[in-house]
């Protein structure tokens, strides 16, 4: 009889997934590192600059956490600008606009029924 010498799998619910000496994050936990809602949790992982998935199946993907703890700290290091309000330039007031004028055909309003 031959038995197996392959190392026994760790727990991945106790220890997380590991690859390589690595241990695979999910999204989930990904979000929580980040304290991130989930729209922009997947932004996130979107950004070219966001270390590369591993694919497990189809719809299972995870990423090293080693990789995404260097991202952080590499964004808290040298964060990048918001394209929110800290982009837009106020722009000078000019004249004011014409006011809009509605063109084309007007038709009248129907008649309400005094069925009821």
């Amino acid at each position: 009889m031959t038995t197996s010498s392959a190392p026994a799998r760790p727990d991945a619910k106790a220890n997380g997934t590991r690859l390589d000496g690595g241990t695979l994050i999910t999204m989930k936990e990904i979000r929580a590192k980040f304290r991130l809602g989930r729209t922009a949790g997947y932004e996130l992982v979107r950004r070219p600059d966001f270390p590369a998935r591993i694919v497990i199946s189809p719809r299972c993907h995870r990423w090293l956490e080693s990789e995404v703890d260097a991202f952080g700290e590499a964004l808290r290091d040298h964060p990048v600008a918001r394209r929110g309000s800290a982009d837009r330039r106020v722009q000078p007031p000019g004249p004011a606009a014409a006011p809009r004028r509605l063109t084309g055909e007007v038709h009248p309003v129907r008649a309400r029924r005094e069925d009821r």
